[in-house]
This record gives structure tokens, C-alpha cells and sequence, in this order.
């Protein structure tokens, strides 16, 4: 494909005629610059000659090595013949030359079947019409549909359908000399199709068996690819697995510097600053730098004023006008010990421009500068090559997300572009600086270096996650042009192998693929689809119980503020959910070779595949719900990524691996279990076999305390949970411990219920009482046994409402499981008088509480943790205090028995807060909570907020 240079050089040299090529074929554009591209893309192939000045067939016959080396003949004579003394003919001398083809209308047969095959594919995936318009700008010069071109034309001169098939190829691998049929339609209709590979970066059989998804189905392998694989980041070829590793680093130790030359344009300016300061934390070792180059624009001054006092902010003033090139090599020389970012002070940058910068600086050996792709950086835009208009309504922001979130892969180019260039200070320590005597004012300085750090064995970058909206040139204004020429003189004389370097830049692998990833999200967001939004992961153990289906709660409740993702482990696999209508949903798995174990509770494996996540989902805030089967370093993963980090205590894991802080004997230990110590979450694994010891729960608490204090915050659901983990954990309530905040839970109900028994119990009747929830020995299993056994006969039947062991099921009245939903219809069969929450362990909310009250049934509980906390402050039960013993509990169950009065008092107090709190403490207040905790901490991280 023709590049802008070249394209630009046959227009330079006066040998194109514009009306005299398109009397020869009339189908070229009129835009002269997509008539050169035509000509130097597919003109000499069919015959066709630039101008009356120059015989291409001519100076191809007199000069066979540049025939048979299968260069444009124009293009050859421009950069290397006219030098060398070869000869041009005009067309005129031609010298037996046949005349120039004379194009003929197609026969009837022809255009019954040019219909036919635009009718076969009109629907089809495998033609993406905007890829063929974004690749072939002829094309949309000349304004005819895409695919009508395709089949009449593009087909058969080897134009892409798509980036995954390429005609020549196929054509070449899978139809026989003779067989002119068109090779996307060919490959539809071919028997072997579901196998056959369409171009060197498909295979269709590879495709098959790696996503059993693409198997299921009646698509060919390319069209379910181009449906649905390309957003699920399927692999398209075995090849791909072998490529380079993707490492991402700690960027901790990583410091970069921002640095912002200005020269007057201040309202690009304050639009530039703001947003750095905004996208940027400049609170662990990066910095921003503004240097001003003696701007004479009053208005500057005062953008610049507002940057007085920020932390981690410098302006620097120029008191002459040193030029651009002078002013970025002072920037540089002050950023010392630091990488640098040359940002220049008309672009706008996104959420994780310099995190995804810097990844791609350092996940691979040398690399020496990385680019960011733009709206406007000339071959650097996206989706097309030049000016691009952002889609109406959509903020730079949601343009940035919705680039990052395309999925393109970085890639290496000959040269870096200084709109927005990551250097590394390894590369202009050894390389040094920008030329500012063959560029003073820049325009080519940026190359230059790159060229230089080239021929040093760096390595360049673009990396396309990365979008920086660009107004281009707003400091020179209409000498932009003029500058960049002479640049360009200055540029070459200096490197005369530039051209060649940069020859083909649009048509680099990674150009094409990001810039169609790109261009059909973009178009998504033109077209009305839903613009990401601030992404935040939660991290589950269990796929099951209350703490999943809270997080989905609150997912929901935050569906319109906030992209929700679950990362979820079993020690053996990682997981990502999406939340659907009906649940969880995964997204994606990742086997693990070496499972997490309770001995090390860490894996390298795992916490690679969590930065991938990380990167690749743009993750904006990470918030650990449990910790169990995840590595202990998550938090330091994340923040080694620049994500910050909430952490959630939904039981007490970490002051012990019992997790409900009961030994055997049914005994609670507030600091820990030590003798008679259950492993509640690990049974399988051998290292939880080891016996606990004293120093063992030590080590346990002293690792699980450094974990939480990596979080940016941590949060728990009541007081006294929090209250219990600060004293198990005394470094959480230290100088520098993250905040540790309270955020009840909430829960919504379609309707709320009465259906507790009412009235005086006759004498042959049981006190009815509820069981609810799975009941173990720590949620008072042993305690509801013995009381069934003690209790004289018919005066307390007990009903089991969810799961227990055998040993508990032969004293109640085994209802079984209930789905979540089905509560209250399954209690309304149970008619109970009241409920019995007999939770050895603290609480730190208890749910079983809530759905017995939003039923309308009265509890009797032990005061602990947060049942006892609840019931305290708004009724509807009674609490036990002391150590519980089943003699005290049979005892207080045959008082309410005959206590028609005080049950009849806790179900008005019910009956009031379902009328108010429960009311107000739904879903809705739950996830105020959060987004308020989340902005916190968010604020607290980019403390230069404007």
C-alpha cells in the first residue's frame, strides 16, 4: 500500500496527470491523492501509465531489474533512477508500446454474477466494508460501494476482505490455476472450510480446536472469528502463541517525568494539563514538568499560576524563546534519573496513559521509545492515517477507554512521534538528545533520535492501548507545513536510509490490526453503543453464599456509574464473571500448572495471568472481597500497576485460617484458634494438615496484616467486625494504616411479609422455630441438636431451612436447601413462630437475619458480632449474653412459648423496620457507600487534582 511520503513524491514531481490518468480509467478518484495511491498500488499492474511524461511499461522493458524486482517504475525513477542517469519515455514514444487498455463494459453473464456474489456476501462477516475503506482510501475517494468494488475489482487485484484473508494467498494455496472464482466466496462454499487456513495470520483448524465455541455452531471458522472471536481475544493461529513474552513489570520502581513545552495556545493548554493532572498520580515518584518557552500570550500565565504548590508539579520558564527542540532537551536534562514523556500542549490524555506506556517501555529488552496512537499524529491516527473526527457526544475519556479496551497489540516501528513519546532514560543516557542545530524549532527531531537510537540497538514502540487526542500544531499555526518540509530535507540528508525505514509504515501488522480493532469500536460508540466507564474487578473465593451474592447486588447497583468484572479463584484455575440476568457468567479461564497453595498462599503463574487481566481490561480499581485461594501479593500486584486497591473483611480469614474463630469444642476465640484449630477453607491441602501452633498463627496474622496494608483502604460491614480484626490486628490501626471504614450491607425486596405465627400456642402445639441458612458446628449446629434433645417432648420443633450435616438432620425438620428468591414462600409453608440464629462465630452481618426479619419472623440470637449489634438497635428478637449452652437456650425458647406479649412486640418492631431502615438500607444505599469510598480513593491517589 502507497504511503503519504510516497504519495506525495509522485505528486511533487509533475510526472502524475490527474485528468489524463482518469480518462484512462474512469473509475480512479478525483481526489488526486487516492488517484496516486491507485496507481502506485494496482496502476502498473493493469497496464496503466501515470502521465503523458513517463512510460511506466517503457522504463520497466529498458530497466528488467527493476522489473524483477517488482518496484513501481515512477517510484524507482524518483528515488533512484533519475540519479543513477537512467532514461524516462514519455508516453507518446512509446516504441511498440500496446496503447493504453481502454476499459470495456462488462458482458450481461458478468453482471448477473458480480450480483450474485455481492448477494452471497452482503450479510456475511467475512467482508467488513469499513476495513476495505480504512485500507484502501482510493476506494473511498472515489465513493462506490465497498463491496460492489471487491467483486468487481478488488478481489482479483489482491485486496483484503478483511485483515485475516488475503486473496493472493488463498488463491495461491487452495484454488487451482484455472479456477478464477473469487476466493472469499471460494472459501465459503470450499468442503474443507472448516480446516483450511484463509491467509498466514488464520488457521481455520487451530481456530476450531482452541475455542470449542467456534465449533458449536454453523459458521465457518472466519466469519464466527470475525463475529464474536475478535472482541473475546480468541487466537487465530499457533504461531501466536510463540510470541514474545508478555511481561509486565512493577512499575513502582519506574519513574517517569511528563514533560509539557509550551509556547502561548492556552486554552490547549489548560485542556492538556487537566488532564494529566486528572489521569496522572504524581504522588509516587512521577512528576509533571512544564517549561515554558517565553510564551507572550498573556493568557498562559495564568493556566500556569494554577499549578503553583501541586505536589509533584515544576514550571520552568524560559526567559528568551529557546525554540521546541532547545526547550524538550532542557526538560529532559531536568528530568534526570528519570524516564521522560515529550506530551506536547495540545493533546489530551486518558485513564492509564502513562501505566500502559511505561508496561510497553519495559516488558521487553531495549526498547528505547513508545508512542501512543491518536485522533490526529499523521501516520500515527487511528483509526485511518491522519485527521480523524471523534464520534459525536463522546468524550476523550470514553474514546480512550473504548481504544484501550479494542485489544491491539503493541508493535515496532522505524520511528517514534513526538505528540506523545515515551524515552527511556537507559536509551538518551547512551544516545543523547534531540539535534537542536538541524532542528531547532522540531518538526523531525524526534526521528532523528530515533534513527539514532536505531543504529544503537534500540528498539521503538507503538502502543495502540494507549490514546492521546491530539489538535495538532497549535504553537505554529500555518507555518506548520513549511516546517515540517524542511524538516523532512534536513531528515533525510542526516539519515539517507529514513525513506527506506519508514517505507510501508501503514502497512506494519500491528498498524493494521490496531487501527481495525479501533475502528470498529469507535464506530460502536458512533453508532449509539454504550461507552466504557470506570472499570472496577472484585475478587471472590466462592462461587456460593452470601458474599457472591452481595457482590452481585452491589454490581448491579453500580451498573450505571461503573464496568463491573469478577476475578475469581479455586487455587487450580483463575476466572473472570461478567454478570448477566442470570448470574455469573465466565468470561474467560486460565488453568494454573501450579495450583496456589495454603502453605505459600502465592504463584507467579497466578499473578502474571492477574496483571494480563489488569492490563487488558483496564481495570481502574481492584477490590478484594476474599482473599482465600487468590495470592497474598494481590495487592501488591495491582498497585505495582498503579490500580489502587480496596479490601473487604467479610469474615475473620485473616486473624485465622479457621475463619469463624470456633475450635471443636464449639468454643470462640476472638484472637484466633490455636488447640482444636479447623482449616475451614483448605481441607485437601496437605500444608493444612499440619497441626496450628502459637508461633504458626502468628506468622498467619503477621502475613495477612501486610496484606491489608498494601490496600489503598479497607472496609467490613459492622463496627464490631472491625473492631475485632484492629485488635487481632494492631498494625491495621497504626500510623500510615490505610482507613478502614463501615459499610452496611444492603438488600432489596419485591415486597415484605408478616408471616410469623400469631397468637397463643395451645398446649399440644411446638413452638415452631425456623432454622435458616447452612449450619455448621460455628453457626450453633451442635447447640440446636442438643436443645431438640433436652427440650420436653412436643413443646420445640425445630425447622431446617438450608443445609446441615446428618448429624443435626435426625432433630429437625429437614426443609433443604432455598433459593435465594424463594424465601419467603418456602417460610409461609413453615408457619414458624420465630427464628433461632444461633451463630457461634462473630458476625460481621448476617444474612439469614435480614431475610428472617424482611419475612416478618422474629429472631432469637446470641449476642455476637453483628446479629447482636442489629438486634440492639432496632428490636425484633431477643439476644442471649454469656457463653451460650443449650440448658439457657431450650430454656428461653419455652418462655417465648407461652410470651404471646413480647413475640407480638418483636414483630411490631419488625414490622418498623421494614417501614424505615430496611427501606432506606437497600442496594441503593449500599452502593452509595462504595462509589463515595471508591472516589475517596481515588482522590486520595491523584492528590493534584485541579
Amino acid at each position: 500500500m502507497a504511503t503519504a511520503a510516497e504519495i506525495q513524491a509522485v505528486l511533487a514531481s509533475g510526472l502524475f496527470d490527474l485528468d489524463w490518468y482518469r480518462q484512462r480509467w474512469p473509475a480512479a478518484a478525483a481526489d488526486p491523492e487516492a488517484a496516486v495511491a491507485h496507481f502506485l498500488d494496482r496502476g502498473v499492474s493493469l497496464g496503466l501509465d501515470p502521465g503523458p511524461a513517463f512510460s511506466a511499461r517503457r522504463y520497466l522493458r529498458e530497466n528488467p531489474d527493476v522489473a524483477a524486482a517488482g518496484m513501481n517504475p515512477l517510484l524507482h525513477y524518483l528515488a533512484y533512477g533519475r540519479g543513477e542517469g537512467r532514461a524516462a519515455f514519455a508516453v507518446d514514444d512509446a516504441g511498440g508500446d500496446d496503447p493504453p487498455p481502454v476499459p470495456q463494459p462488462p458482458s450481461p453473464q458478468t453482471l448477473q454474477r458480480w450480483a450474485r456474489e455481492v448477494a452471497l456476501l452482503r450479510d456475511s462477516a467475512l467482508f467488513d466494508p469499513d476495513f476495505y475503506l480504512d485500507r484502501y482510501p482510493d476506494v473511498r475517494a472515489a465513493g462506490v460501494d465497498p463491496l460492489q468494488h471487491f467483486v468487481e475489482h478488488g478481489a482479483r487485484e489482491g485486496r483484503w476482505p478483511n485483515p485475516w484473508f488475503d486473496p493472493a494467498w488463498y488463491r495461491a494455496n487452495h484454488q487451482r490455476g484455472d479456477d478464477a472464482a473469487n476466493p472469499l466466496l471460494h472459501y465459503a462454499h470450499a468442503p474443507d472450510r472448516a480446516t483450511s487456513r484463509t491467509s498466514e495470520w488464520f488457521d481455520g483448524g487451530y481456530y476450531r480446536k482452541r475455542h470449542p465455541d467456534a465449533a458449536a455452531g454453523d459458521l465457518t471458522p472466519l466469519e464466527h472469528f470475525l463475529r464474536h472471536g475478535v472482541d473475546r481475544g480468541h487466537a487465530t493461529r499457533e504461531e501466536s502463541r510463540a510470541a514474545l513474552p508478555a511481561r509486565i513489570p512493577d512499575l513502582r520502581g519506574v519513574a517517569a517525568t511528563v514533560v509539557v513545552t509550551v509556547y502561548n495556545a492556552a486554552s490547549h493548554l489548560e485542556a492538556c494539563l487537566d488532564s494529566v493532572l486528572r489521569h496522572t498520580r504524581l504522588d509516587a515518584g512521577d512528576r509533571l514538568l512544564v517549561v515554558d518557552d517565553a510564551s507572550d500570550e498573556p493568557a498562559v500565565a495564568g493556566v500556569l499560576a494554577r499549578l503553583d504548590g501541586m505536589a509533584g508539579v515544576r514550571v520552568v520558564r524560559n526567559e528568551r524563546n529557546l525554540g521546541y527542540t532547545a526547550s524538550a532537551n532542557l526538560g529532559c536534562r531536568l528530568a534526570a534519573g528519570t524516564d521522560v514523556v515529550l506530551l506536547n500542549s495540545d493533546t489530551v490524555v486518558g485513564p492509564h496513559w502513562l501505566r500502559n506506556l511505561k508496561i510497553a517501555a519495559y516488558r521487553r529488552t531495549r526498547i528505547g521509545t513508545v508512542t501512543a496512537v491518536s485522533d490526529n499524529a499523521g501516520a500515527f491516527s487511528v483509526p485511518r492515517e491522519g485527521a480523524n473526527a471523534l464520534p459525536d457526544g463522546v468524550s476523550v475519556e470514553e474514546v480512550a477507554r473504548a481504544v484501550a479496551d479494542a485489544g491491539a497489540a503493541d508493535f515496532e516501528v522505524p520511528t517514534g512521534n513526538g505528540f506523545c513519546l515515551y524515552l527511556r532514560r537507559a536509551m538518551l543516557d547512551e544516545v543523547g538528545g534531540f539535534d537542536e542545530e538541524a532542528f531547532p524549532l522540531g518538526y523531525g527531531e524526534e526521528n532523528d533520535l530515533c534513527m539514532r537510537a536505531l543504529v544503537a540497538g534500540w528498539h521503538h514502540l507503538v502502543e495502540p492501548r494507549v490514546f492521546v487526542h491530539h489538535a495538532r500544531s497549535a504553537s505554529f499555526g500555518e507555518r506548520r507545513e513549511a516546517l515540517a518540509h524542511a524538516g523532512a530535507e534536513r531528515l533525510q540528508a542526516l539519515h539517507p536510509g529514513y525513506p527506506a525505514a519508514i517505507a510501508g509504515l501503514a502497512d506494519l501488522r500491528g498498524f493494521v490490526l490496531a487501527r481495525y480493532r479501533i475502528g470498529r469500536r469507535l464506530r460502536a460508540l458512533a453508532d449509539g453503543a454504550g461507552a466504557p466507564r470506570p472499570r472496577i474487578l472484585y475478587v471472590l473465593s466462592t462461587d456460593n453464599g452470601g458474599i457472591p451474592q452481595t457482590n452481585a447486588d452491589l454490581m448491579r447497583a453500580l451498573a450505571g456509574d461503573f464496568d463491573c468484572l469478577v476475578l475469581r479463584s479455586d487455587s487450580r484455575a483463575v476466572e473472570l464473571w461478567a454478570l448477566g440476568d442470570d448470574g455469573y457468567r465466565t468470561v474467560e479461564r486460565h488453568p494454573l500448572s501450579e495450583p496456589i497453595g495454603f502453605g505459600t498462599h502465592v504463584g507467579e503463574e497466578y499473578e502474571a495471568v492477574v496483571r494480563d487481566v489488569l492490563l487488558r481490561h483496564a481495570i481502574d480499581l481492584l477490590h478484594i472481597r476474599h482473599i482465600a485461594w487468590h495470592s497474598l501479593n494481590l495487592a501488591g500486584v495491582a498497585r505495582g500497576m498503579g490500580v489502587p486497591v480496596v479490601q473487604s473483611v467479610h469474615d475473620f480469614y485473616q486473624v485465622c485460617p479457621s475463619v469463624h474463630l470456633v475450635d471443636r469444642e464449639g468454643r470462640m476465640h476472638p484472637g484466633g484458634v490455636v488447640e482444636g484449630a479447623e482449616n475451614a477453607l483448605w481441607p485437601l491441602d496437605p500444608a493444612a494438615a499440619v497441626p496450628m501452633t502459637r508461633p504458626r498463627l502468628g506468622a498467619w496474622q503477621a502475613r495477612m496484616e501486610a496484606a491489608l496494608l498494601a490496600a489503598d483502604a479497607l472496609v467490613t460491614t459492622s463496627p464490631g467486625a472491625r473492631d475485632l480484626l484492629l485488635a487481632a490486628l494492631p498494625g491495621l490501626a497504626g500510623e500510615g494504616a490505610p482507613p478502614f471504614h463501615v459499610i452496611p450491607h444492603g438488600r432489596d425486596f419485591d415486597r415484605f411479609e408478616a408471616l410469623a405465627e400469631s397468637g397463643p400456642i395451645r398446649e399440644d402445639e411446638p413452638l415452631r422455630v425456623l432454622v435458616p441458612g447452612n449450619i455448621g458446628r460455628h453457626k450453633g449446629g451442635d447447640l440446636v441438636a442438643e436443645v431438640a434433645a433436652m427440650a420436653p417432648p412436643g413443646t420445640i420443633e425445630f425447622h431446617l431451612l438450608g443445609t446441615a450435616p446428618a448429624s443435626l438432620k435426625a432433630h429437625v425438620v429437614d426443609h433443604g436447601p432455598y433459593p435465594r428468591g424463594e424465601f419467603a414462600s418456602r417460610v409461609a409453608g413453615i408457619r414458624p413462630h420465630l427464628a433461632a440464629v444461633l451463630s457461634l462465630m462473630p458476625e460481621t452481618w448476617c444474612h439469614t437475619l435480614t431475610e428472617c426479619w424482611a419475612a416478618g419472623i422474629p429472631v432469637l440470637a446470641l449476642d455476637r458480632g453483628a446479629t447482636g449489634e442489629r438486634l440492639r438497635e432496632h428490636g425484633g428478637g431477643w439476644l442471649l449474653e454469656g457463653e451460650p449452652n443449650a440448658a439457657d437456650v431450650c430454656r428461653r425458647l419455652l418462655e417465648l412459648r407461652g410470651l404471646e406479649e413480647q413475640r407480638r412486640e418483636a414483630r411490631e418492631a419488625i414490622a418498623s423496620w421494614q417501614s424505615g431502615p430496611a427501606q432506606e438500607g437497600g442496594t441503593g444505599r449500599m452502593a452509595a457507600g462504595y462509589k463515595d469510598l471508591y472516589h475517596k480513593v481515588w482522590s486520595r491517589i491523584h492528590a493534584s487534582l485541579p
